[in-house]
């Protein structure tokens, strides 16, 4: 005979032990394994892009004259969803889908095109591309 206690436990392990969902951890993460020569400066050749400065360009005039001009916007780019959508990665999500530590102000990162890093990001998924 099993408890309801018993039966509480086992509920909770395996809320426990479930897989948890997606969440975006960041360029800084990525930077950690892809920053060295040996594996081609990825995240040097990120930082000195486009990609890396998409954020801060919405702060410069000419986005705010295209913001006043499209009649669209009634905040600032660097706040509105149309704009975010295309100059930080993961502005789409809600909170509890960003690690804390990640920051819109590091541009279009490499989780914009590969998705959320808490998938792929421990060593042995990235050491075995067949690995999920």
């Amino acid at each position: 005979m099993i408890r309801k206690g018993t039966l509480l436990v086992l509920a909770l392990a395996a809320a426990w032990a479930a897989p948890k969902k997606p969440v975006y951890v960041g360029v800084r993460e990525c930077a950690a394994c892809h920053g060295g020569m040996r594996i081609g400066n990825q995240y040097s050749q990120w930082l000195h892009s486009k990609h890396s400065q998409a954020y801060a360009a919405l702060a410069r005039p000419e986005s705010r004259e295209i913001a006043k001009i499209s009649g669209l916007l009634r905040q600032e780019p660097q706040q509105a969803p149309i704009c975010l959508g295309c100059h930080a990665t993961a502005a789409h999500t809600e909170d509890w889908e960003r690690d804390p530590d990640f920051r819109f102000q590091d541009g279009v990162q490499c989780e914009a095109c590969h998705g959320p890093g808490s998938e792929y990001m421990a060593e042995s998924v990235m050491r075995d591309r067949r690995r999920p």
